[in-house]
């Protein structure tokens, strides 16, 4: 009984071409292996512009006037006619 598995040239099989090379040089590796280093340096430099230029803290509210609904009051105004004027840029005459 023999217990070492014998060379694949001993057997008379042609060996793979690509037996014996390094990981590395494989391409699909790379692909596996790129997608989530992409990501993970992708979310580094998010976070150094994150870090580095955070946003003002808005204490006070403004409040922006609208010429043509200010006298109605914009806040109030019916979902309907909110949508036309933003749609149109125009108010619709009341009824």
């Amino acid at each position: 009984m023999q217990t070492s598995n014998p060379d694949a040239s001993s057997r008379g099989q042609v060996p793979h071409p690509e037996e014996g090379r390094s990981w590395w040089k494989y391409p699909i590796v790379w692909m596996v292996v790129g997608g989530p280093v992409a990501v993970i340096i992708a979310s580094l430099i998010t976070w150094y512009f994150i870090a580095h230029s955070p946003n003002e803290v808005l204490i006070e509210s403004r409040e922006v006037e609208t010429p043509g609904l200010s006298d109605q009051g914009a806040q109030f105004t019916p979902a309907n006619r909110a949508r036309n004027h933003a749609a149109t840029g125009g108010v619709p005459a009341s009824r």
